[in-house]
């Protein structure tokens, strides 16, 4: 089964059921008494079945204690107590079986509750109500006693054909929409209905080409040969033509042209609203529905110059290469895939040039360059049903260009991009730190320890709320706009038809919440191309039923005259509870998790920017992301305007605009699937954290904590210190057990909290920095993936900043920091270390860094120093850290006042148990000479004499520290004598973490193996300045084979050794075939220094063009917690891997999944082998689909539709060879297995 819904919430399942019955009623056990006063039953119109029980009461009654006991075929049948054949009890109606005995009710569905002040109706239906009935009520208390019986003795009797009739519920309060609407700014299109205003322009005689904004272009920074130039392809003709202009304008240095291209009008404005800057701005038309890509942007030769892909990657431009882009997976346009950032970047030697598309127009854009054409493409659609604008679309994009920097064009267009849109990079919460789900703080021992300052809020606010608001952590009500979860109940008939149905009762008859969201749904869920609801059905912790995507663009249309749409039923519950002061903002939620494209006409006429398209509808379509937009960027602009912060859920899935909004961004995920640690790849962390600023980003982890510990615990810590982005925990399955309200796990973890939260709050309240001041003298590695990482929160001008650098390598990290030139006199510090010092600036600062390690550095100026002492006061670390770091600190004070510097680090690693080498460097910076006297010098502690201006060094063995503790202090003295006589001494704690005189590191939990014979690899390393033995042991675990293999290896000094182990693969007979586990223990010196398992698992593999060395694999979408990883790793029959490793899975929706290969080089392919993913004996064959190529000149051609046999393990696509780029093999719309048609569910790819 799909092990992972998008964003699963456990207040989404509080949510439902507050909300399934009614609007939002007291709890059961409010203070004040309850009372029944009078009962009357009446009619319900419409609904022949239908009866309403109306309780007039005093004091608040509660449905939930509520009873109603109906009798409809006399007192000798029914449940023997009552008599009862129906029952409604609270939120559920029951009947009771035929043949049933004792308390035996079955649930056959839910009334709908109205309640308004002093009166509660209850309204349910059964076909047997249409008759004559008797029916009593019962109120309970809380332990479920009878608290008041309605008639206190027998039953009603009721006719219903001589009942009144209900009056209909009292039509819901308009929601006050103006404030919202008021805080949106008008879009392009609404702006330019009709065309562009050239009124006031000078037509030029005779026309002119783009060519006439060459001088232009040269006067913004660009080539002299830079000319604007502009495609267009029209999808259903499957043709591209060039746009030639028949008319054009000027005005001062703006230039416009119009012309007519494949039927459709055209219209591009280049202007230059900033210095240097030069705009496009395009407009289209056509009075007919067409599906376009228009491509717009600067011809040049770009041959030899640097794409640059993000922060960290960048390509050289090649002359024969189709295309250069940073893209993401999609769903529209000829290619289905969209640019991931809102700019792109090509370096020319010192400067960089900028494409950047609008930010403030949603967009399914593409951002690319080839040798020739730098351009931003637009997947465009436009339909008469577009009513701000019939039959038109707009886009606009950016050129400018930014010096390059020491940083790299990418950093500093990044830069530049936030002093363009502050929005994007700004903090305007008071303070970083931990987002916490649903539970209350104020309950949590130690609550202090765990640094929040968000708080998702869900329900009643009570104390919880007056906890977060007297400690300062902001209170964020919860919200999930764009998804309709409907509750059915068991046995019900689940069909879209009947959750229509409901849909219509609900918003005729309930109330509140429930007739709100009824009432928007039928408005605004999505749509397909016949104009039916899309809808899933699935049981989830939090409702089981209907689950469909709405459309929340505030000017759609309500499905009746006193209805309302989405944005507005959200608006009224915000609104209200903004009124209260304690509330500080708004928390939305699955941002991610709407993905179908909708048909609706309502969301056409809505809509305020252009419609797009996909390739298998080829029409007019709202790309959800469209309307998501417009709502949140009004209710961010207006929380601004009043002083409150918008949270969100996934607010960077693979499109940049939303993000500008956001306040407070973060998002669920699992960093430990499979038993594995797999943090997200690089370049999607750079991805958030470029595009939040100095935002404070939170992830929140939902896993099995039970065994999410130790190093791997450890390591999501630091790389969330690394990137400044705040780490906290949910649930193991995002809904049941939080990881809150587990003491045991609260305990074990504690001291990591306490010692990595207020660094991770301090850095990124400092704000991370794009363009760094500091560099490493030394990268080192070639890769990327293996460079180590340095990023710089806060500046040197602020006078107290912050450096952190992480070793990704499996190898020991020996580097320097260069501080920049102008910086003066500076104290460095490691926190975690103590280590410390004084450094001038443009001096080169040694570093060392394990593997997979990550240290922060804090700069002070003289005068911050007062400022580290606070935080270093005030920082209750899970270790001895803190007290470390400010003894260090108090000395560095005391040898600045003395006159002299004094830098300490290790000679070498410091092994566990033994004496460890220490460097003492001393530099005289007063006016007289001293004597240093260093204690636990190798020659003895006698005086070194330092003149004026000179530095003497000096090697220190200091014992190993009693105890066993991985980082105990050690501690470095030494004493000055001054001419006078007068001595002064100096003494400098470190926590350094040792290591063991022989290190070994194995290939972790899990071992793939595709040959017949295994080689586990163990590296073994000798950190000890003298040849060390050692002894290998392994054996397979669970084996009575006796005790296994060993092998003695010898390590020089420093050396280290790769040692593999063979392990043959099982035979077909062995009670483990295909998996086993080794047991591995490695000693030294007589004490064992590391023991670990391995579970190898043997696979059969197979080789394919698609597990080639450099290839690419991208995907239209990716189902929660699955990867790409597996459908190109050889790996076919994948039964004994975890469920994320054996395969991918797309997302779940009706539209076609997809999966490209891009390959480093054209590749000749003449076969696809498509192998489907099976689970539990079902094979989950899609039907049918395309596989295309993308040809050297970047056209993508069909080359083959293929069609499966149901429950086949595997599809083979056969075609004449021919030369590809790239692969892609696509799903029909609808087309997966029959158990799950809207999912492509492939464990491997060959491409042959």
């Amino acid at each position: 089964m799909i092990r992972h819904i998008a964003s699963p919430r456990l207040f989404s399942f509080v949510f439902c059921a507050l909300t399934a019955t009614g609007a939002l009623l007291p709890e059961a056990g409010a203070a004040s008494p309850v009372r029944v006063t009078d009962v009357r039953v009446e009619r319900v119109t419409g609904a022949p079945d239908a009866v309403a029980v109306i309780l007039s009461h005093e004091g608040e009654l509660s449905p939930e204690r509520l009873r109603i006991f109906f009798d409809t075929d006399g007192p000798q049948k029914g449940e023997p107590s009552t008599g009862g054949d129906l029952m409604m009890e609270g939120p559920s109606f029951y009947a009771y079986p035929a043949g049933a005995q004792g308390w035996a009710w079955a649930r056959t569905g839910a009334p709908v509750f109205q309640a308004t002040p002093g009166k509660l109706a209850c309204i349910v239906s059964a076909p047997a109500l249409a008759k004559p009935f008797s029916f009593f009520v019962e109120v309970t208390a809380p332990d479920w006693s009878t608290a008041q019986r309605w008639p206190a003795t027998g039953m009603t009797a009721v006719n219903p054909a001589r009942l009144s009739v209900m009056a209909p519920a009292a039509a819901a309060t308009a929601a006050d929409i103006g404030p919202l609407l008021a805080a949106r700014a008008a879009s392009l299109s609404a702006l330019l209905n009709g065309g562009p205003d050239l009124r006031a322009w000078t037509p030029l005689p005779g026309g002119a080409g783009f060519e006439a904004m060459g001088t232009r272009l040269q006067a913004a920074g660009w080539p002299a040969t830079a000319r604007v130039q502009a495609t267009l392809f029209d999808a259903a003709g499957s043709k591209t033509a060039t746009l030639a202009p028949a008319r054009a304008w000027r005005r001062g240095d703006d230039f416009a042209w119009a012309g007519e291209t494949l039927g459709v009008a055209w219209v591009l404005v280049v202007d230059t609203p900033r210095a240097g800057e030069v705009r496009l701005t395009g407009w289209l038309r056509d009075d007919k529905a067409r599906c376009l890509r228009i491509e717009a942007g600067l011809a040049l030769p770009l041959a030899g110059k640097t794409w640059t892909d993000d922060i960290t990657e960048s390509r050289v431009i090649a002359a024969r290469e189709p295309v250069y882009g940073h893209f993401a997976g999609g769903r529209y346009g000829p290619d289905a895939r969209q640019s991931l950032y809102p700019f792109a970047v090509v370096e020319d030697a010192g400067r960089a040039f900028v494409l950047e598309t609008d930010p403030a127009e949603p967009r399914v854009f593409t951002l690319a360059a080839d040798a020739k054409f730098f351009r931003a493409g637009y997947d465009l659609a436009l339909s008469p049903e577009t009513k701000k604008f019939p039959g038109q679309a707009t886009f606009r994009c950016s050129f400018y260009t930014v010096e390059r920097g020491d940083e790299g064009g990418f950093r500093a267009a990044l830069a530049e991009f936030y002093r363009r849109y502050p929005d994007y990079a700004e903090r305007r919460v008071p303070h970083s730190g931990l987002w916490m789900p649903f539970s209350d703080i104020s309950k949590l021992p130690g609550a202090e320890d765990f640094g929040f300052s968000f708080f998702e809020k869900v329900g009643e606010r009570g104390a919880d709320v007056d906890y977060a608001k007297k400690n300062g952590i902001l209170t964020l009500m919860y919200t999930e706009p764009w998804l309709y979860w409907l509750p059915f109940d068991e046995g019900e008939e689940r069909t879209p038809a009947r959750a229509a149905e409901k849909m219509r009762r609900l918003a005729a008859l309930g109330s509140g919440w429930t007739r709100d969201l009824a009432a928007s749904g039928l408005a605004g869920a999505t749509r397909d191309a016949k104009g039916e609801i899309l809808m899933k059905f699935m049981d989830l912790p939090w409702n089981r039923g209907a689950r469909m995507e709405v459309n929340t663009d505030p000017d759609l249309a309500p499905a009746s005259p006193d209805g309302l749409n989405r944005a507005a039923a959200e608006w009224r519950q915000i609104s209200a509870w903004l009124e209260d002061p304690r509330v500080d903002g708004i928390y939305l939620d699955s941002m991610d998790a709407i993905v179908q494209p909708d048909h609706a006409p309502a969301a056409l006429h809505a809509t305020d920017h252009p419609a797009t398209w996909t390739r298998a509808g080829l029409a007019p379509v709202i790309a959800p992301n469209v309307p998501q937009y417009e709502f949140t960027a009004a209710l961010g602009a207006l929380l601004r305007s009043r002083g409150k912060y918008l949270m969100a859920n996934f607010p960077l899935v693979d499109a940049p605009f939303i993000n500008r909004w956001i306040d407070i961004p973060g998002e669920e995920t699992d960093w430990w699937s499979g038993g594995q640690y797999n943090s997200p790849a690089r370049a999607r962390l750079d991805y958030r954290r470029a595009l939040s600023g100095r935002k404070p980003f939170g992830f929140l982890q939902s896993t099995d904590f039970r065994t999410f510990a130790g190093e791997p615990l450890r390591r999501y810590f630091e790389t969330c210190l690394l990137y400044g982005f705040q780490p906290s925990f949910f649930s193991h399955n995002a809904a049941d057990d939080p990881y809150w309200h587990d003491a045991k796990l609260l305990e074990r973890d504690r001291p990591l909290f306490r010692t990595f939260i207020p660094l991770v709050r301090r850095v990124a309240d400092a704000g991370w920095q794009p363009v760094r001041e500091a560099r490493l003298a030394n990268p080192g590695a070639a890769t990327p993936a293996n460079q180590p990482r340095l990023e710089q929160f806060g500046r040197s001008s602020d006078g107290l900043w912050h450096l952190t650098l992480q070793n990704p390598a499996d190898t020991r990290l020996a580097t320097a920091l260069l501080l920049p030139a102008g910086l003066g006199r500076t104290a460095w510090l490691d926190p975690q270390t103590g280590l410390g010092g004084w450094i001038d600036g443009g001096e080169r600062l040694p570093v060392a860094l394990e593997p997979q390690a990550t240290l922060v550095l804090d700069l002070i100026s003289p005068e911050r120093l007062e400022d580290e002492r606070v935080f270093l006061r005030g920082w209750r670390s899970g270790g001895d850290e803190a007290a470390t770091a400010l003894r260090a600190l108090e000395s560095l004070a005391r040898e600045r006042a003395a006159g002299i510097r004094a830098d300490i680090a290790p000679a070498g690693p410091v092994i566990a148990g033994e004496p460890s080498a220490w460097t003492l460097a001393i530099r005289n910076e007063s006016s007289t000479t001293l004597d240093l006297r260093p204690a636990g010098a190798a020659s003895g502690s006698q005086s070194v004499p330092l003149a004026p201006g000179a530095t003497r060094e000096v090697r220190l063995t200091l014992p190993a520290p009693a105890g066993e503790a991985a980082a105990a202090a050690r501690t470095i003295t030494w004493n000055i004598v001054r001419a006078d006589g007068a001595e002064a001494s100096f003494s400098r704690p470190v926590l350094v973490r040792s290591v063991p005189p022989v290190e070994a590191t194995g290939p972790g939990p899990r071992l793939l193996v595709r040959e017949a014979k295994a080689a586990v690899p163990v590296r073994l390393q000798n950190h000890a300045a003298d040849t060390r033995e050692c002894l290998l042991e392994w054996r397979i675990a669970g084996s009575s084979a006796g005790p296994g293999e060993r092998r003695r290896v010898s390590l020089a000094a420093g050396a280290s050794e790769t040692v593999t182990l063979p392990l043959p693969r099982p035979s077909a007979t062995n009670a483990n075939a295909g998996a086993v586990t080794l047991a591995m223990k490695v000693s030294s010196g007589g004490r064992v220094w590391w023991e670990d398992e391995c579970r190898v698992v043997f696979l059969d593999a197979r080789a394919s063009l698609s597990g080639g060395d450099g290839v690419q694999v991208t995907a239209d979408s990716t189902f929660g917690g699955y990867t790409t990883r597996p459908l190109n790793d050889g790996v076919t029959d994948s039964g004994a891997l975890a469920w994320n490793e054996a395969a991918w899975a797309s997302g779940d929706s009706p539209d076609e999944h997809w999966v490209r290969f891009a390959f480093p080089q054209p590749v000749a392919v003449r076969e696809v082998v498509i192998h489907w993913h099976s689970e539990g004996g079902v094979t989950y064959t899609g039907r049918s689909g395309t596989v295309l190529g993308e040809v050297a000149t970047g056209q993508e051609l069909v080359i083959a539709n293929w069609q499966s046999k149901p429950g086949e393990r595997s599809t083979r696509v056969s075609f004449p060879r021919q030369m590809f780029k790239t692969i892609r093999v696509v799903q029909n719309p609808g087309q997966g297995a029959s158990a799950r048609p809207g999912i492509m569910w492939v464990s491997e790819i060959e491409v042959n």
